[in-house]
Parts: structure tokens; C-alpha cells; sequence
């Protein structure tokens, strides 16, 4: 069973460890409710556009991540993948600055003419 589903204090599980039917929905039903909250705190309003709008996301999320929101649930922490995560970081880093260098000296001397 993966960690997120069903996990919170009194779910009822059966045989198999897996959570019964009625903790599913609830923890789906917990997860449409602050879905729609959160939608509706950016929001900040209550016209009927809106709170359709917000309803529709809230279930369609719900129903996309049924097992659980974390995409890292099952990701445990090992020395070749803190290698890769400095590396990663590392070169996003360098590819963030060189983006801006190069944003700035468009917007410092104008569009260059395309090279081919």
C-alpha cells in the first residue's frame, strides 16, 4: 500500500492492508473540501462561475490523484541521489543565469537578428 492512501488515524483496513471503501471516499471527500477551500481563499469570490468552476477542479483532482497527492511517497533518500539532486540544482542554477543574461541584454539593447 502506498503511503497517502488511507493512512490518517482510524481508517478502517481489511485482510490486505488495504483501506476499506468507506476510508477511501472519505479521505476523497477530505480532499475535494480543502481543494475547494483553497480555490476559493485565491479566489476571493463567491459568484457561482467561480464556485462551479472550483467544484469541477476539486473533483477532477480527486479523481486523478486517488492514491495520494506526493509523487515522492516512495522515494527514499540514498547517496547517488543526493549526488543527482546537487547536480541537478547545479545546473538549473547555471541555465536560470544564463536565461537571464541573456533576457537582460534584450531588454537592454534590443531583439538580436536570428543567426542561421
Amino acid at each position: 500500500m502506498r503511503p497517502g492512501l488511507g493512512d490518517s488515524p482510524g481508517c478502517v483496513k481489511n485482510k490486505n492492508m488495504e483501506p476499506k471503501p468507506a476510508a477511501t471516499m472519505r479521505s476523497s471527500l477530505e480532499l475535494i473540501s480543502v481543494l475547494f477551500a483553497f480555490w476559493l481563499i485565491l479566489n476571493g469570490s463567491l459568484a457561482v462561475d467561480v464556485l462551479a468552476v472550483g467544484a469541477l477542479v476539486a473533483v477532477a483532482i480527486a479523481l486523478l490523484f486517488r492514491n495520494g497527492l506526493s509523487f515522492l511517497a516512495d522515494a527514499r533518500l540514498t547517496p547517488a541521489g543526493a549526488v543527482a539532486t546537487v547536480m541537478y540544482f547545479g545546473h538549473f542554477l547555471k541555465e536560470l543565469v544564463r536565461a537571464n543574461f541573456k533576457l537582460s541584454v534584450i531588454k537592454t539593447f534590443g531583439t538580436p537578428e536570428p543567426v542561421f
